[in-house]
């Protein structure tokens, strides 16, 4: 039924959000910061495709405001969902599920904020040291997923199946 995709989707933002953290904190207590950039430029994407492939989905995929590799640039429906997020005087903080009967799919989205850690690579150019910066200009030449503060809305995860 709805409730048992619905608690499939929200799982799989989880797995996400969790492999990702994970393999973060990992390269910045090995490594430093300008090395946790190699693990969103090298494994982000296979993680997110490996995590989409465990849950059967037709999508999964952060969604930035500002974004750093194109691939997470919104598409229509996802610009959509995006505007009407950063229009409202609330951003919702838990995941919210979207039927779309037309397309027969069932959505899940979950907001992104900027936490604390965040802005050692998104913050502000006073936040972001000058080794961290080379290295986002040498992975990410046409980056703009930067200069946010604590608490700022950065995207979102958005996944979707079909309807059963």
């Amino acid at each position: 039924g709805l409730d048992d995709s619905s608690a499939e989707l929200i799982g799989a933002i989880s797995t996400l959000e969790s492999r990702l953290g994970s393999r973060l904190k990992e390269a910045v207590s090995n490594g430093g910061f300008a090395s946790a950039l190699k693990v969103c430029s090298v494994e982000a994407m296979p993680v997110t495709s490996q995590v989409r492939a465990e849950f059967d989905l037709i999508d999964l995929k952060r969604v930035g405001t500002r974004v750093r590799n194109p691939f997470n640039s919104p598409n229509g429906w996802e610009a959509d969902v995006l505007e009407n997020i950063m229009e409202s005087d609330k951003v919702e903080k838990e995941v919210k599920i979207v039927v779309d009967p037309l397309n027969k799919k069932l959505h899940a989205v979950k907001p992104i904020f900027v936490k604390p850690l965040c802005t050692q690579c998104h913050g502000t150019a006073e936040s972001v040291s000058k080794e961290v910066a080379l290295k986002l200009k040498e992975l990410y030449p046409l980056d703009r997923a930067t200069g946010y503060s604590v608490g700022e809305l950065r995207g979102f995860f958005h996944v979707s199946r079909k309807l059963k």
